[in-house]
C-alpha cells in the first residue's frame, strides 16, 4: 500500500492561538505532515467481479407470490366455500370471505351527472351533501343526477352473456 504526504496548513493554528493570547508551542518538523494509508476494498479484479453478475432482477418477487397471485388464488378460495358453513380451517390471511365489493360488482344504482360521469346513487348524493359540483371534474351538477339507463341495461347484457358462456362452458365437459 501507498503512503501519501499531506501538510497541514498551519497559519490557521498561529491565528487562533493570537487571538486566545496562548502561548506558540515548540514544533517538530514532523508535527504538521499526516500520513494517509489508501487500502484495496476487495482483492477481486474488476474482470473476476463481473463474471458473478447475473442477468435476472432478484427483487423482484416471484410469479407463484406476487399480489395478483395471491389476489387470484384468494378469489378461487372464496368462490369454492361461497354458501358454506365455516369449518374452522385456518387458509391464512388472504382467504377469508370478503365483504366489501369496490366497483360495478357492488349492488348499486348507477346514475349520471350533467357531465357524463357515473357514480352509484348512494355516492352521488353523500357527496352533493359537502358540495354541488361533480368530484371528478369539479364541474357544476346543481344536484341533477339521472339514472344511468343505459349503463344498467349494459351491465345486465354482460351479466347474461357471462352466465350464458358459463352455462356453454359446463355443456362441453
Amino acid at each position: 500500500m501507498s503512503d501519501v504526504e499531506v501538510e497541514v496548513p498551519s497559519t490557521f493554528k498561529k491565528r487562533n492561538l493570537k487571538n486566545r493570547g496562548g502561548r506558540k508551542r515548540k514544533t517538530s518538523s514532523s508535527e504538521g505532515k499526516v500520513y494517509v494509508e489508501l487500502k484495496q476494498r476487495t482483492t477481486l479484479s474488476v474482470q473476476q467481479q463481473r463474471e458473478n453478475a447475473t442477468a435476472t432482477y432478484e427483487l423482484d418477487t416471484e410469479h407463484d407470490r406476487d399480489a395478483q397471485a395471491i389476489f387470484e388464488k384468494a378469489q378461487k378460495i372464496n368462490e369454492e366455500l361461497q354458501g358454506q358453513a365455516d369449518d374452522k380451517v385456518y387458509r391464512g390471511m388472504n382467504n377469508y370471505a370478503q365483504y366489501y365489493k369496490s366497483g360495478i360488482q357492488r349492488p348499486a344504482t348507477p346514475a349520471r351527472g350533467l357531465c357524463k360521469h357515473y357514480f352509484c346513487e348512494k355516492c352521488a348524493l353523500e357527496n352533493y351533501k359537502k358540495t354541488t359540483r361533480c368530484f371528478i371534474c369539479n364541474a357544476q351538477t346543481s344536484g341533477v343526477f339521472n339514472p344511468a339507463k343505459e349503463l344498467e341495461a349494459k351491465l345486465t347484457r354482460k351479466q347474461s352473456d357471462d352466465e350464458d358462456n358459463d352455462d356453454d362452458d359446463d355443456d362441453d365437459d
